[in-house]
C-alpha cells in the first residue's frame, strides 16, 4: 500500500540542531511525545510520526534538500519509544539502482523474528524515487501474501530543469506504478487529512485484516486504537472472503465511524444535477475542482468535480455511485509525463483510461456520457482560472462571460469565488493627523512624477476639487525639495521586438518553488579533531584492518606526486643555431 503525500534499534546519532533549525519552518522538528491536539505542523512531520509510531523498521529515501525524514532521525537519535514499545530503527537510504534491496532483503530475511511479522514495515520517499524502488515494489507485490505488511508514504514531488525549471507535483509515476504491479493508492487533498490518510494508509496494508481507527493524533492513542481494532476484527468470519475491494470499502466505513468523517474512494462536489463532471486525482487539483464547482453550482451551472481519493484498488461501482445520473459528458484531468505527450494524440492519461473503462462498461446510465481526456504536465500549474477553463471545454452553455486564453488552450475568464452578498463593508477612522494627510502627500508624489508638464492652475482646480488645497499645495513644495530624477538605462527597457521570434515573456501566475530549503551560503568544514591516540596507534599497526595507506597529501582531490632529482644537468643543446661554422 502507498500513499501520496504525502524489538529494532536506533541507529542515528544525535543530530546538529542549528543545521535544523535553517531547514526547517518551525525551528526544529517538535518532541514525539509532544505531538497532540492543538499544535501547528507540516503535513510532513504528521506522516513521519504515524510511519514512526506504526513501523518496525523506517527506511528513507531522501534527496538531500527534502528533508522528508528529518524528524525521524531526531526521534530515532534520542531512541523515542514507538506504539509497540520499543524504538523503531530508521535507516537512510541513497536513492540509486537497487535503492529497495535492503528493505526487501529485510523483509525476507531468514533470521527475521516472527513474532514482529505483523507490525508494518514503512518507506518514505519522494516520486523521484520510484523508478528505482521498482524492482523490490514488484517482487513485494508478488509475494505479499507472506511477507510483512509494507506502506509507501511518497511526496509526489520531483524537480523539472529547463529555464521554468523547478519542483513540480508528479502524480504520473505513482499511477502507472500502482496500476502495472497492482498496489493500492491513496492520496490526501490537503495538509488538515495527511495523517488520517497516513494512518488509514498503513491500516490497508494490514491486508490480512480489516481494521477500523480512531481519531488520533499522539502516541498512546494510536497504540490502543490500533490494538483494539485488531482485536475486534479477528474475530470477523467474513474477513477471508472478502476481495481488495470489499476490504477497502469495509475499512472506509469503520474509519469514517471512529473519525466522524466521510471519507469515500471517490468524492462529489457541485450541482446535484449536473451534466459535466470533472473527474481528478492530486491536492491542488482536487481543492481547486471542488471551489469552482461549489461556486459554479450556486449560480446555476449544472457543474460538478469527482475527486479521486483512493486510486488503486478502482472501485467502479463507488466511482458511478459518485456520480450524478444526468451526467452526459466526463472531462478527466489526467497528468501525463512531459509536455510532448500533452500533444500527443495517442498518448492518454493512466486515470482517463480507467475512467472510460468504468464508463463504458458500467451500469446505471441510459447514455453512457462522454469521456474527454484533458491532459496536462507535471510543470502546468493549476488556477482558478484555468480550472474554470477545463469546465468550460466539457461544459455545454458559456459558464463565463468574458474569456480569455489558458494554457491548455481553452477559453475561460475571471471567476468570482465570493458572493458579493457575504462581503461585509467596514468603516475604519484614525485620529492621528499623519494618517490624514498621508493621502494629500500621495496624491502630490503621483502627480509629480506621472505628470510633471501639469501647470498651477490645473493643479489648484484638482486641489480644490479635491477639498484641500492648502494641504496640497504644502506637500507639493517639501515634494520639489525630497524627489530627485533617477536615469533609468535603456538597456532595462524591454518590448516585444526584442524578445526571440516576436515572443513576449510571460509573467508567472503563481509562486513557484525551485527547492524544499533556503540556499546555504555558509560553507563550514569540520576540523579534524584526534579524539584518542589509540585510533592512530591501531590504523599504524593493523593496516590492513583499517585501510591504512601511505598517501600524499590526502587533503587534496588531486592526486600528488613526489619528484626526486638525482643530477642536475642541461637535457637541452646550448643553442639551436644549425649553421655549420
Amino acid at each position: 500500500m502507498r500513499s501520496v503525500e504525502p524489538a529494532s534499534g536506533a541507529s542515528f546519532a544525535a543530530m546538529d540542531n542549528p543545521q535544523l533549525q535553517q531547514q526547517q519552518p518551525f525551528d526544529i522538528p517538535p518532541e514525539f511525545s509532544d505531538i497532540r491536539s492543538p499544535i501547528y505542523l507540516t503535513a510532513q512531520t504528521l506522516i513521519q510520526q504515524v510511519a514512526y509510531a506504526l513501523s518496525d523498521k523506517l527506511f528513507t529515501y531522501s534527496p538531500d534538500t527534502f528533508d522528508l525524514d528529518v524528524a525521524v532521525k531526531q526521534w530515532a537519535a534520542q531512541v523515542q519509544l514507538n506504539a509497540n514499545g520499543s524504538p523503531t530503527a530508521v535507516q537512510s537510504m541513497q536513492t540509486r539502482v537497487g535503492a529497495g534491496a535492503i528493505a526487501l532483503g529485510y523483509i525476507f530475511s531468514k533470521d527475521f523474528d516472527l513474532k514482529r511479522r505483523h507490525i508494518p514495515q514503512s518507506i518514505i520517499a519522494s516520486s523521484a524515487t520510484l523508478q528505482y524502488l521498482r524492482p523490490a515494489l514488484e517482487q513485494l507485490s508478488l509475494l505479499y501474501s507472506v511477507a510483512n505488511p509494507v506502506v509507501a508514504h511518497v511526496a509526489a514531488v520531483d524537480y523539472t530543469g529547463g529555464v521554468a525549471g523547478g519542483l513540480v507535483a508528479d502524480y504520473t509515476a505513482s499511477l502507472t506504478l500502482a496500476e502495472e504491479l497492482g498496489l493500492g493508492l491513496v492520496a490526501s487533498f490537503s495538509a488538515h487529512e495527511s495523517q488520517h490518510m497516513a494512518l488509514f494508509s498503513t491500516l490497508l496494508a494490514i491486508g490480512r485484516e480489516i481494521t477500523q481507527v480512531a481519531d488520533v493524533l499522539d502516541l498512546s492513542g494510536l497504540s490502543v486504537v490500533h490494538q483494539k481494532v485488531l482485536q475486534q476484527l479477528a474475530s470477523d468470519p467474513d474477513r477471508n472472503h472478502l476481495d481488495a475491494e470489499g476490504k477497502l470499502l469495509r475499512l472506509l466505513k469503520a474509519f469514517n465511524g471512529q473519525l466522524g468523517t466521510s471519507y469515500s474512494p471517490f468524492e462529489y462536489s457541485g450541482h446535484p444535477e449536473a451534466t459535466s463532471v470533472l473527474v481528478s486525482f492530486g491536492t491542488v487539483e482536487s481543492s481547486l475542482a471542488s471551489q469552482i464547482a461549489a461556486s459554479l453550482a450556486k449560480g446555476g451551472a449544472r457543474v460538478g468535480v469527482v475527486n479521486v481519493r483512493v486510486y488503486r484498488p478502482f472501485v467502479e461501482e463507488s466511482f458511478l455511485g459518485a456520480m450524478p445520473k444526468t451526467t452526459k459528458v466526463v472531462g478527466v484531468l489526467g497528468q501525463v509525463q512531459a509536455d510532448l505527450a500533452v500533444q500527443e494524440d495517442g498518448v492518454h492519461s493512466a486515470l482517463y483510461e480507467d475512467v472510460l473503462a468504468a464508463l463504458t462498461f458500467g451500469s446505471g446510465f441510459h447514455t453512457v456520457p462522454q469521456c474527454v481526456d484533458i491532459k496536462y504536465a507535471p510543470s502546468h500549474s493549476w488556477t482558478p482560472a484555468s480550472i474554470a477553463a477545463a469546465f468550460q471545454k466539457i461544459a455545454n452553455e458559456p459558464l463565463l462571460l468574458q474569456g480569455g486564453q489558458d494554457a491548455l488552450g481553452i477559453s475561460a475568464s475571471s471567476l468570482q469565488l465570493l458572493s458579493p452578498s457575504a462581503v461585509q463593508q467596514y468603516t475604519f477612522w484614525d485620529t492621528d493627523d499623519s494618517a490624514t494627510n498621508a493621502g494629500a502627500i500621495a496624491l502630490a508624489a503621483f502627480l509629480r512624477v506621472a505628470l510633471p508638464g501639469l501647470d498651477v492652475i490645473e493643479a489648484k482646480k484638482l486641489a480644490l476639487a479635491l477639498g484641500d488645497t492648502e494641504g496640497l499645495s504644502k506637500a507639493a513644495e517639501i515634494l520639489e525639495t525630497v524627489l530627485r530624477t533617477v536615469e533609468i538605462p535603456e538597456s532595462w527597457a524591454s518590448s516585444a521586438e526584442n524578445e526571440p521570434d516576436g515572443a513576449s515573456t510571460k509573467l508567472p501566475v503563481d509562486v513557484h518553488a525551485t527547492n524544499f530549503t533556503s540556499f546555504n551560503k555558509s560553507n563550514d568544514e569540520e576540523p579534524s579533531i584526534l579524539r584518542d591516540w589509540q585510533d592512530v596507534a591501531k590504523a599504524l599497526v593493523f593496516k590492513e584492518a583499517y585501510g591504512a595507506t601511505s598517501a600524499l597529501r590526502p587533503d587534496l582531490a588531486a592526486k600528488t606526486f613526489t619528484i626526486h632529482v638525482s643530477e642536475n644537468r642541461r637535457l637541452t643543446p646550448k643553442t639551436y643555431d644549425l649553421r655549420p661554422w
